[in-house]
């Protein structure tokens, strides 16, 4: 089935969840479906590269699924386009979904594809007082955060959990040795850095790629070149998620034809005979210079995740340590019944 990208944005999804919900369709398994598509919520283009590789290289093409990718601003209204059966499948994090479960009445959500593993990088102005992480020293460096305003893309979020616990591992007390305040990520954060309003601003790897690609800043910390908790360097930070109940609907034979989508570019994003297509692909996804694209595709061993038992419990035991989840949190309660192979 084949099917030109689109690219709806945020007004668009609204739209559809206010349409469905004048017409009584909320909670209907399946209506974000028209026809036999699936819908794709995300927040940034980089986060869902597989599937832009998967839709670009006619990958979901091959397995029969046409996709419509729906992007939007705000983490709360997706989710609960997917919970009330207006998107089939959001882009985020096991945090989100713990987040969002424990506070369900109705539909929980449960990960449908793993995508690939935590990344946390800082990222400080030029020249001033911040050190750089040299050879695995990332306490010494992380002290000369003391007096910073640190700028994370949500306050409770996952960064700002983590940021305030690296601080603790340094010495240093979140509350009275630095100020951390919320500047989102993308242009925000360039712009944060920019005027002052932070000294050091922390994302993924995509978040710096873009700052650095502004011609802001330096990287001072990066959990994937060795600095931070060594727990959380394979642990799955992401995937694409869907309603716990979605393969008893009309349309799991799409999600699982998604799913193997995702998987069938995961191997080709990882396979090096494809990087000058995967570097377009980032450009693409990014609009970013060449350096900057080769700060993301040095990152792309970060794909080779699997959804399996072990690898999710050894993940769910990593945030459990860092107080991104609540004790407990089990294998079950994060993935979607059938979904692991």
């Amino acid at each position: 089935m084949s099917k030109t990208r689109r690219m709806v944005g945020l007004a668009g999804a609204l739209c559809a969840l206010l349409t469905a919900t004048a017409c009584g369709g909320v909670g209907e398994l399946g209506a974000a479906n028209a026809g036999d598509d699936i819908t794709l919520g995300y927040q940034g283009k980089m986060s869902i590269l597989a599937a832009l590789v998967a839709e670009d290289q006619g990958i979901f093409e091959d397995r029969g699924v046409a996709v419509e990718f729906m992007e939007f601003t705000s983490i709360p209204a997706m989710t609960t386009a997917v919970a009330e059966g207006q998107l089939d499948v959001a882009f985020t994090t096991p945090v989100t979904v713990a987040q969002y479960n424990q506070g369900a009445s109705g539909a929980q959500m449960r990960m449908l594809a793993a995508c690939c593993t935590f990344q946390y990088t800082a990222v400080a102005n030029e020249g001033g007082p911040i050190a750089a992480s040299r050879d695995g020293n990332w306490i010494e460096a992380v002290r000369t955060w003391r007096g910073a305003t640190i700028g994370v893309p949500a306050l409770g979020g996952s960064y700002d959990i983590l940021t305030r616990n690296i601080l603790r591992e340094a010495g240093l007390d979140p509350d009275r040795d630095v100020a951390i305040v919320a500047v989102a990520t993308g242009q925000p954060a360039v712009s944060a850095l920019q005027v002052g309003s932070a000294d050091i601003v922390v994302s993924d790897r995509s978040g710096a790629a873009v700052t650095l690609d502004a011609g802001i800043g330096r990287i001072v910390f990066d959990l994937r070149s060795g600095d931070g908790p060594a727990s959380l360097r394979e642990a799955v930070v992401s995937g694409y998620v869907s309603r716990a109940d979605a393969l008893d609907g009309e349309n799991a034979e799409d999600l699982l034809a998604f799913r193997d989508g995702l998987e069938d570019a995961r191997r080709f994003i990882l396979d090096p005979a494809n990087e000058e297509a995967v570097k377009s692909a980032i450009t693409e996804a990014m609009g970013l210079g060449p350096e900057a694209t080769d700060l993301l595709y040095r990152s792309i061993d970060q794909y080779d995740v699997a959804l399996d038992r072990e690898t999710v419990e050894l993940s769910s035991a990593a945030y459990i340590d860092e107080g991104l989840l609540p004790a407990g949190f089990t294998y079950d309660g994060l993935v979607l019944a059938g979904a692991d192979r």
